[in-house]
């Protein structure tokens, strides 16, 4: 049996760019929700400290995205597999603009969201021949490593 379907073949550049996306999406959809909670201030917060950590992890693709253009680093993620999570990415995000969720379900969807996201930061994405490299960027991951611990904790005191 024939696949008619078209093969897309992403550049290592490109899937950067698409880590970038997912991470820009990630962002934009915390900001809004930390407006669409404000009525709980420790929720917003935590809202908006995420969408920060998600500007800088794609501030850290930026980064990749550079030093990928001047050095041999090898790309581990599946370009499929990228492009499934930002589909995921812009329909969650999409649907909570049209319908703003409460607080719980905001909090179990971005959590689902951000364990698909963990399999395409820099550290699990990028394999650095340079050690010095390697470290930069597990030391600036190493500062944001826990919103989803964070992100949990707030559901878990929602329920208690």
């Amino acid at each position: 049996m024939e696949n008619n379907a078209a093969t897309i073949i992403y550049t290592d550049i490109q899937i950067l760019e698409k880590c970038r996306k997912l991470e820009e999406i990630a962002a934009d959809m915390y900001h809004f929700l930390a407006r669409a909670h404000t009525s709980d201030p420790q929720i917003s917060a935590l809202w908006e400290k995420t969408a920060r950590e998600e500007e800088n992890h794609a501030s850290q693709f930026s980064l990749a995205i550079r030093m990928k253009k001047g050095l041999s680093v090898e790309i581990k993620a599946e370009k499929m597999k990228v492009e499934e999570a930002l589909k995921i990415a812009k329909s969650i995000a999409e649907g909570m603009k049209k319908d703003p969720p409460r607080i719980r379900k905001a909090l179990e969807d971005v959590i689902m969201l951000e364990e698909i996201f963990s399999e395409f930061h820099l550290a699990n994405t990028m394999y650095f021949p340079d050690e010095s490299h390697k470290k930069l960027f597990q030391a600036m991951m190493s500062a944001d490593k826990d919103h989803v611990g964070s992100l949990k904790t707030a559901l878990s005191n929602l329920r208690g």
